[in-house]
């Protein structure tokens, strides 16, 4: 059993035990265990399901193993000829995800 997920605006094909890195919203921040809603697809013994675009009543469960920072992104900006330079970096929150269960009854 499968399923697609939106998480962080990224979408993400999960599969029940497995581990993934995802970004971390600062709602999700500080918990052990969350919920995903936002479930474009479910595959299930063969059949597969398709939300418009999300499907309704159901939802992946997932516990944080580790929060941590991701690695560092550096932005440089310059206008030639006019001394002009600017660098920023920022290091995004990113999280180790474990999936214990997808929750979706198929319609036979």
């Amino acid at each position: 059993m499968f399923a697609i997920v939106s998480i962080a605006g990224k979408q993400l094909q999960v599969e029940e035990g497995k581990e993934y890195k995802v970004l971390l919203s600062s709602e999700q921040k500080g918990q052990k265990k969350v919920s995903f809603s936002e479930v474009l697809m479910v595959s299930k013994e063969g059949k597969t399901n398709y939300g418009t675009p999300l499907l309704e009543k159901a939802t992946v469960e997932a516990e944080i193993l580790k929060e941590y920072l991701g690695e560092k992104t550096e932005v440089f900006k310059f206008h030639s000829k006019k001394r002009y330079t600017r660098t920023k970096s920022q290091r995004q929150q990113m999280a180790q995800i474990k999936i214990l269960k997808i929750s979706y009854e198929i319609k036979k």
